[in-house]
């Protein structure tokens, strides 16, 4: 069985990102969110993933949770193209 390069690429990538620590469960898109929100946000990340209440805090010391959703775009020429969608809650 010839393996596509293409899919070659793609896992190679989520190998990178894995060994980097940006993807860090099976929730691709919510890690995703984590570390964009984190570089953006000067935010720093929780170490235990499965946490209850927060995602990461920020320079004050505030908890925050990150949440993000994938939303699929409406054309079908662009089928594999997503829209992600990324809310913050400050925490007190």
């Amino acid at each position: 069985m010839k393996i596509r390069p293409e899919l070659k690429l793609i896992a190679d990538s989520l190998k990178s990102l894995k060994t980097d620590s940006i993807i860090r469960t099976k929730n691709l898109v919510g890690d995703l969110g984590e570390y964009y929100c984190s570089q953006l946000l000067n935010l720093i990340l929780n170490q235990n993933v499965v946490e209850k209440g927060y995602d990461a805090i920020d320079n004050n010391g505030k908890k925050v949770e990150i949440k993000t959703r994938r939303t699929p775009q409406k054309n079908l020429r662009l089928i594999l193209e997503v829209s992600i969608l990324i809310t913050v809650f400050i925490l007190n």
